[in-house]
């Protein structure tokens, strides 16, 4: 979803958070089907970005409220 979905972000900063959030999740899905090789530590900046799931919440709240505000005209 993230790579299918992501370009309907409107926001950089969150689009490239889910960029870095679809990428940690490649690397474990790669590592879990055994095809990762070399040095493991090539692999070790792919974190999971933490500010991710508040960026979300903030984007999301934003949202409801245009969506409320749009309610109420």
């Amino acid at each position: 979803m993230i790579i299918s979905k992501g370009g309907l972000i409107d926001e950089e900063d969150l689009r490239k958070l889910l960029a870095r959030a679809g990428a940690h999740f490649n690397i474990i899905r790669l590592a879990y089907k055994g095809d990762l090789s070399g040095e493991m530590d090539k692999f070790k900046d792919y974190v999971y970005p933490r500010e991710l799931n508040g960026k979300i919440e903030e984007r999301i709240n934003k949202l409801q409220q245009k969506l409320d505000a749009i309610k109420h005209l």
